[in-house]
């Protein structure tokens, strides 16, 4: 009987216990709820004032710019967003052209056409994006405001857009209750963070879901119910473990022009909670401690069902949040003890981001699980499929004959097809890359291969799959290897600048010379040029090597001048990608003040291709004949040519392409080239013709009045000493 009692009066004291800690709790997420309400309305009158700002910024532009009809006069009103930049305080304001070309008021100029500000903008609809990070000027995480710019037409015809510190939230987060210990969020759906209070214990982390998850397991639960809530753009209070408990309010941030939901969560320590209910409960504590060895039993009892708790949470970890079904850590761990041979199959959907952009990321999650289904669907016994992130997947099928194999993958690949007429949905284009191995003990060795082949896929135009063995391993592991030599070959000087000779037709004497650029490692291998520059042409690093061709000219010509020797002029390529560059008129220039090299004496080559159609390119040449170096149109009737080209621009030189060259001999090519040779030199430019091999070619480019000769029938290309001793 004094058991029952005991145990009832411990029941009522813990029930009173749990009452008044229940009436504490209540106090203090009302206040949390507060709270979060006068910072969410402090967030979006930010966003709306900002945006509205913009907005009277864009109808002073249209009211003082009536009259804009083309890039230029676009580019004019550059100078008066600058002042409204500098008045109200944003990092830059910019115009982006109908071609997605920006001008900025720090005088940058880059491509834009992928980003939401020119998406939206050209759709006629202002924007705000999620936290960046600044590509250019100094580092800083910014936000970009943007409004369409409309003719007197109604019609879009560019894009005005401001520039926004990110940290500017942060004084908007700070909290003025809970004795400073709470702190704020702003996160996007996928749990990325735009901004966080001063006092965020977590400050910096990129997404903050991930942060809750990797803190403690347990957190897995209350993620996927901010999922959930964030899904059904509701608000909600929930609670998750750092190095203690912590509770949380998240509501939804309203803003018309957020094409992206955006969340503000607020959060407080448990210690606060418990610094408050203190005082009341110290002296039930002291009764509860003398009866700890009575509900011992009952603890016992909870470290159980806490451990197995644990063990569920433990399975949670390997489902994604996603799909449902398993991720990519379940079949890292599972594909080792249960395959012994078959196929690796990485699946990827070609522009899948056009569907969270245009239908947006419910609907995108949306055709992300029923691509789940329909793998989970197809596996047989003993294989596996995951989704490992975003639109990728990856499974494990059985050891068949590829014909089979791929019979399978097109059934697949007709049904992911059809998800896009099913959801309402742009075209959806899975591509498969495929590895055969009968080792699974390392499945991350084998998913890398499996994603090299799928990116062969990816480029084929004829199908969607590809298998590793037709992916060249050397070929990628030596192009790897020259990218990731390239610094150090630039600061070892291990590119060698060549010269080739160039002729007078008639007196058969060196006029000039062409710079040409080989690559000699440190152990004397000598790299040909068509190794490397395709690869550095693609990936921007030609734009470096350009500039060391031209300063090591720059350098020898002053060199050779200080030996009184005779300068010749020596021309010297320029890439495509080295004129999208927007300095690098000043940055050459600098380059011949430097060595005092008159300009004359390095012509500069460029190929139509560069040139052709591009307004802006064809400028840039332009101020480089203005500022007195000599341009050379390299490569003419290399593939496709225009004459109409020779009209376009003003060229001092031609070169005429081997493969036109190569017609000599021939009836029709030999009018080809009389004629061609006659237009140019009607405009005034000279002639120089590259790959001369024969004696026939010289006489009958003499006969032509061709100016200049270069080709092995005269010289190779020669390392610097072979040509000193030339010239």
């Amino acid at each position: 009987m004094a058991v029952v009692a005991l145990l009832i009066c411990t029941l009522a004291l813990y029930e009173q216990h749990k009452g008044i800690y229940r009436e504490v709790q209540a106090q203090t997420l009302a206040t949390m709820q507060d709270v979060a309400l006068r910072n969410k309305k402090g967030v979006e009158k930010e966003l709306y004032n900002t945006q509205k700002l913009l907005s009277d910024i864009t109808a002073v532009i249209q009211l003082r710019y009536p009259n804009i009809e083309s890039d230029s006069d676009l580019k004019d009103i550059v100078p008066e967003l600058k002042r409204f930049a500098s008045t109200y305080g944003f990092k830059r304001m910019g115009v982006i052209l109908p071609n997605g070309i920006t001008y900025t008021t720090d005088s940058y100029v880059y491509d834009l056409s992928n980003e939401d500000a020119y998406l939206y903008g050209m759709q006629g609809l202002p924007n705000v994006t999620e936290s960046l990070q600044d590509e250019i000027g100094l580092p800083d995480w910014i936000n970009v405001f943007s409004r369409p710019l409309f003719n007197q037409s109604s019609e879009v015809i560019g894009v005005i857009y401001a520039v926004y510190h990110t940290k500017s939230f942060k004084e908007l987060l700070t909290l003025d209750a809970f004795e400073g210990e709470g702190y704020s969020y702003i996160i996007n759906t996928d749990g990325q963070v735009v901004s966080d209070s001063k006092n965020a214990p977590m400050y910096g982390t990129q997404n903050l879901l991930d942060s809750l998850l990797s803190m403690d397991k347990q957190n897995a639960e209350t993620v996927s119910r901010l999922k959930d809530t964030m899904a059904t753009h509701s608000d909600t209070y929930d609670t998750f473990e750092a190095s203690e408990t912590q509770y949380l309010y998240c509501a939804p941030l309203e803003a018309e022009l957020l094409h992206t939901s955006w969340y503000l969560l607020t959060m407080v320590p448990a210690n606060v909670l418990d610094s408050r209910v203190a005082p009341i409960l110290q002296h039930q504590n002291k009764f509860l401690l003398i009866i700890m060895t009575v509900i011992a039993a009952m603890f016992i009892y909870l470290i159980v069902s806490y451990r197995k708790d644990a063990h569920t949470l433990h399975n949670l970890a390997y489902v994604d949040p996603l799909t449902g079904g398993d991720n990519y850590a379940y079949f890292l761990e599972k594909l080792p003890r249960m395959a012994t041979g078959g196929y690796m199959v990485a699946l990827d959907l070609s522009e899948f981001k056009l569907i969270n952009s245009i239908c947006g990321s419910a609907k995108g999650d949306l055709v992300l699980k029923s691509i789940w289904n329909i793998l989970n669907k197809h596996l047989e016994k003993d294989e596996l499929a995951a989704h490992k992130s975003a639109d990728q997947y990856v499974m494990y099928l059985h050891a068949v004959a590829k014909d089979v194999l791929l019979a399978r993958l097109r059934f697949i690949c007709g049904e992911i097809t059809s998800l896009a007429e099913q959801h309402n949905t742009v075209q959806i284009s899975p591509y498969f890359g495929i590895y055969e191995t009968t080792d699974t003990s390392n499945p991350e060795e084998c998913y890398t291969r499996a994603l090299q082949a799928k990116k062969l896929a990816k480029d084929d135009t004829k199908k969607n799959w590809a298998f590793y063995e037709d992916v060249d391993v050397e070929a990628i592991t030596e192009k790897k290897q020259l990218v990731d030599h390239f610094d150090t070959a630039i600061t070892n000087n291990e590119f060698e600048v060549w010269y080739q000779p160039k002729y007078d037709v008639e007196s058969h004497r060196i006029v000039g010379a062409e710079a040409l650029v080989r690559w000699r490692t440190a152990d004397g291998t000598l790299i040909p040029p068509y190794r490397f520059i395709p690869l550095f042409e693609r990936n921007g690093m030609i734009v470096t090597l350009d500039e060391y061709v031209f300063t090591t000219v720059c350098k020898q010509m002053k060199e050779w001048e200080r030996q009184h020797k005779h300068l010749f002029p020596i021309s010297i390529n320029v890439s495509r990608a080295s004129l999208y560059y927007e300095f690098i008129l000043e940055r050459y220039t600098e380059i011949l003040k430097a060595y005092d090299v008159d300009p004359a004496l390095v012509p500069l080559e460029v190929t139509e291709s560069a040139t052709i159609n591009n307004q802006q390119i064809q400028e840039l040449v332009e101020r480089f004949r203005l500022a007195g170096f000599p341009i050379y149109l390299d490569d003419f009737g290399n593939g496709y040519s225009s004459l109409a080209t020779l009209n376009m621009m003003h060229f001092d030189t031609i070169k005429l392409d081997k493969s036109l060259v190569d017609y000599i001999g021939d009836s029709k090519g030999e009018k080809l080239l009389r004629y061609t040779i006659k237009l140019a030199k009607s405009l005034g430019m000279k002639i120089t013709a590259e790959g001369v091999e024969t004696e026939n070619q010289v006489k009958f480019l003499q006969t032509l009045h061709c100016d200049e000769i270069q080709g092995y029938y005269f010289s190779r290309p020669l390392p610097l000493a072979e040509f000193e001793q030339l010239i």
